[in-house]
């Protein structure tokens, strides 16, 4: 019940079987116009010295005349309240000077978060480095748009997670990254006031699940 991999499924499968991505794209803030499909677990090669690419878990794929060619979604569910490893970016990743020229503020926080992630208590900042990475050299730094999708939680930790996401697109913000965060709860309850009536059975499950 805790897994964000279940999380995501039960949020985005019931679209994506569909071919509802108009409606879940709204919900998420994002173009809702030109979505050529949608992708679980997909993977954007950083380099071909790494052998492992992390997993996106969704990605909206645009037509190729649109200016976005994809918006890809990361998926936050208990993990940034104590239930995932604190791991740092691996060095090997800083090695690479030809990943940072155009990317200064992200250097940074990368140095910072390697090869321990000192900087962020909450934040997997290190993970969304590399999707970051991955997506810039799949599509170019203005091709793309990477959304952080987390649940939000009341009290101090919540307060903590929300500071440091906010830290972390201002860094990408001065970088010209597209990127954007919000939380299921928001989703959840645009698709209630917006496809509630279509879909209330399906609504009304989120609703009561995650809320």
């Amino acid at each position: 019940v805790h897994s964000s991999s279940a999380l995501v499924a039960n949020a985005f499968h019931y679209w994506r079987a569909r071919g509802l991505y108009v409606e879940i794209a709204r919900a998420l803030r994002i173009p809702s116009t030109g979505i050529a499909g949608m992708r679980f677990e997909a993977k954007h090669p950083i380099h071909d010295r790494f052998l492992i690419s992390p997993n996106l878990d969704v990605v909206f794929d645009y037509q190729p005349s649109s200016v976005c060619k994809a918006v890809a979604v990361e998926s936050k569910f208990n993990e940034p309240y104590g239930g995932w490893e604190k791991k740092g970016l691996k060095p090997v990743y800083l090695d690479h000077a030809e990943f940072w020229p155009d990317l200064p503020n992200l250097h940074e926080i990368a140095r910072q978060a390697s090869p321990d992630n000192a900087r962020y208590v909450h934040l997997d900042a290190p993970q969304l480095i590399k999707h970051t990475l991955g997506l810039k050299a799949a599509y170019g730094k203005r091709g793309f748009r990477l959304v952080y999708l987390h649940y939000d939680v009341p009290g101090s930790q919540g307060v903590r997670h929300a500071e440091e996401v906010d830290e972390f697109a201002r860094c990408l913000e001065r970088d010209g990254v597209p990127f954007q965060s919000l939380t299921y709860q928001d989703v959840i309850w645009s698709l209630a006031r917006n496809q509630g009536d279509r879909h209330r059975e399906f609504v009304d499950y989120l609703t009561e699940r995650y809320l």
